[in-house]
């Protein structure tokens, strides 16, 4: 494996598989070479077979968690990476506290997605990343915490990272729903600054019309 003989390495590990059908250190083995090979599919096959039979193996579930990662399939990311939460609570970084969140969430799982999310991040010690704040204020505002969902979508919108689209479109809902008229009308000049055509494709086109009948009724009222 070492000298780059990948197909002789795997005839050794097959050969010893048939005798040692159960083995995890043979199971894992052949999993890394098919990694190094970037065979996606079977090294995610190999690695989870390996980790079944050991597992209480927190770096073998890490492996597979990861193998299944690369091979995109999230519902077995998914699967492992909460048992990692669960069994090695400890080991679990930033990173893997918000991936575990993103899962949660694409499942619509949004509760667990959201106390995934929130032990990933701190806001008062570092500002997250758009992408994760837009995400979260979209939770909150599925769970219709309006306050929380505008907070966390200020953080996402104040970046020019295209993530602040969403947060833009995030906070107009919130103000539509809240009937913050004077607040919609400023995220939506901000939408069209700094996304020019975004408001018109979306289906908070509309809202640009009903805005606009707003306006001219508060200049005829300031008018008389």
């Amino acid at each position: 494996s070492h000298s780059g003989d990948f197909a002789g390495a795997l005839a050794i590990l097959e050969n010893l598989s048939t005798q040692y059908p159960n083995d995890t250190e043979i199971l894992r083995q052949i999993g890394e070479i098919y990694q190094a090979q970037n065979n996606a599919t079977m090294a995610a096959f190999y690695l989870s077979e390996a980790y079944r039979q050991n597992p209480q193996n927190v770096e073998l579930l890490y492996q597979a968690y990861r193998a299944q990662e690369t091979a995109g399939d999230s519902d077995s990311a998914l699967r492992l990476l909460e048992t990692l939460s669960e069994m090695d609570p400890a080991s679990m970084g930033s990173t893997q506290w918000v991936r575990l969140g993103e899962l949660r969430a694409e499942a619509n799982r949004y509760e667990p997605a959201l106390q995934a999310y929130l032990k990933g991040v701190n806001p008062d010690k570092e500002t997250p990343a758009p992408k994760t704040s837009a995400a979260i204020g979209d939770l909150f505002i599925k769970l219709n915490n309006l306050p929380l969902a505008e907070r966390w979508f200020t953080l996402a919108a104040d970046s020019n990272d295209p993530n602040a689209l969403t947060a833009l479109f995030g906070l107009l809902e919130i103000n539509l729903r809240n009937r913050n008229w004077e607040a919609a009308e400023l995220n939506m000049k901000r939408l069209d600054a700094q996304f020019p055509g975004a408001l018109d494709a979306s289906e908070w086109s509309q809202a640009r019309t009903e805005l606009q009948r707003w306006r001219a009724a508060q200049e005829k009222m300031k008018a008389e």
